[in-house]
């Protein structure tokens, strides 16, 4: 048998539904419902939906297809299409608990509260043996803030099922809407009696004995409360409650927790930064970080996001300082001295990017990813020897390193040894055919061998994997010129 579903603030509750027992119709359509309400079943939605579509096209007034056609499109959130089948549904089988309980939740859905009490209220006449309805109707009236008729519905309910914790707090609530917080207390108390462990019940039921002045009592909600989850409310009250209890030591931890949730602290707005930073709200997060920085000027993982954000951003001027702080903080930290080094090349202060590279390279000469940027580094300098040797050193440990052969390359065609170069290029292509500079140098190497072709399709073929490389549609246009 399928129960009755019941809807909680914030949105309805899961239906169980199993196939339902059939009105007379055609043996093909009876067939066809019982197929598409297995494939519903295997939980292959879109298909049960689209079948049960085209059963509304051939038995438009078969209660059963619309029936199974209004709750689907409940599942999946199209109560508006929902309400005109289920409503034509129950013009059909006016009896059915199932058809008014599907109305009446897409009803809410739509914001038809009006007619979902209706509903709601029929099955009750209906069927007294079933409690959903009124704790449905409660929900209605708590929203809308008809609170004594919240109370009447759920102390209906409550008559027919202790067993839902839910009720009981949604009747806390509703008691606490009507000023009675003693019999709010004692709603949260029972719900938290049902599930002990629901963070929601301990917490309401830890305000609701504050409000009655029962520090005790409401500890003892809060603690379990606040280990289900961090929330600046319930520490806060938490603290309140230690501190009437004469726990300092515990209410200030716990006070701290809250002034850390309101911003109070460098710690609060470091997490706002990285928060913000998750969902792309760049200027958000440097707002942040700055704020934790001013209150702690030795906050490393601030200082840390704040300089890598501003990098990221192309701000490397700004960024610069932040690193260099950060090396004075910890000087033996090597990474920041690294992000120095990268964010110095970015700002063009190449001499003091090639100077931390030398060192770290002294100290770690299997760094190849260190020898390579100072390769780079060396090659804008115009010492082209000096990066060949490390651009070599590199190809010694990893042969089929494509940045380091692209260096390699490189000197090769400056040294206008172009079969070598092409080789290498090409081979750098055999490897990876994603490395977008091997395209363009190997371009520019044919053109010098007069493989104009060629070297025009190298170039077409890069720009196919990547329309903005800039250097291959500056030499593209100047070949083809």
């Amino acid at each position: 048998m399928r129960t009755i579903s019941k809807w909680v603030l914030g949105g309805l509750m899961a239906m169980v539904l199993m196939a339902p027992a059939l009105a007379q119709s055609s043996p093909e359509i009876t067939k066809r419902v019982i197929e598409a309400t297995a494939i519903y079943k295997e939980g292959k939605v879109d298909e049960a939906l689209a079948r049960f579509q085209d059963l509304q096209k051939d038995a438009p007034e078969n209660a059963d297809v619309l029936s199974w056609l209004g709750f689907i499109y409940l599942r999946k959130d199209m109560a508006g299409d929902a309400v005109p089948v289920l409503e034509k549904a129950l013009a059909i089988r006016g009896n059915d608990l199932e058809i008014r309980n599907n109305l009446g939740n897409a009803y809410v859905a739509t914001g038809q509260d009006d007619k979902a009490l209706e509903q709601y209220s029929e099955i009750a006449k209906l069927n007294t043996r079933l409690y959903e309805p009124h704790y449905n109707i409660g929900g209605i009236h708590l929203r809308k803030q008809n609170y004594a008729q919240a109370v009447d519905a759920y102390k209906k309910a409550l008559e027919l099922n202790k067993n839902d914790g839910f009720v009981y707090n949604n009747l806390g609530l509703a008691y606490e809407g009507v000023g009675d917080y003693a019999e709010a207390a004692n709603c949260y108390g029972k719900a938290v009696d049902l599930r002990p462990d629901s963070v929601l019940f301990n917490r309401n039921a830890g305000f609701a004995n504050m409000r009655l002045n029962r520090p005790k009592s409401a500890i003892t909600y809060l603690e379990k409360a606040s280990a289900g989850e961090t929330d600046a409310a319930t520490s806060l009250a938490l603290s309140q409650a230690y501190a009437a209890e004469g726990r300092a030591d515990d209410a200030k931890r716990t006070l701290e927790a809250v002034e850390a949730a309101l911003g109070d602290s460098s710690t609060y707005w470091y997490n706002v930064g990285v928060l913000r930073t998750r969902t792309g709200d760049i200027d958000g997060a440097k707002v942040a970080y700055e704020k934790a920085i001013a209150m702690n000027d030795a906050d490393a993982d601030s200082l840390n996001n704040y300089a890598l954000l501003l990098y990221r951003n192309g701000e490397y001027a700004a960024a610069l300082p932040v690193f260099e702080r950060l090396v004075a903080l910890d000087p033996a930290n090597g990474q920041n001295q690294l992000n120095v080094a990268a964010c110095a090349l970015k700002s063009g202060d190449l001499d003091k990017a090639m100077g931390i590279w030398r060192g770290f390279l002294h100290k770690t000469p299997k760094r190849d990813d260190i020898r390579l940027d100072f390769a780079s580094a060396l090659w804008k300098k115009g010492d082209y020897e000096g990066a060949r040797y490390h651009y070599v050193e590199v190809t010694k440990s990893q042969p089929n390193n494509v940045r380091a052969l692209n260096g390699v390359g490189l000197y090769q065609y400056q040294m206008d040894k172009l079969d070598d170069a092409s080789k290498t290029f090409q081979r750098i292509l055999s490897l990876d055919s994603s490395f977008l500079p091997a395209y363009n140098n190997l371009a520019v190497t044919y053109e010098r061998q007069n493989r104009m072709a060629q070297a025009i399709a190298l170039l077409e073929k890069a720009l196919a994997i990547d329309p903005n490389f800039e250097d291959a549609k500056r030499n593209l246009e100047r070949m083809k010129k």
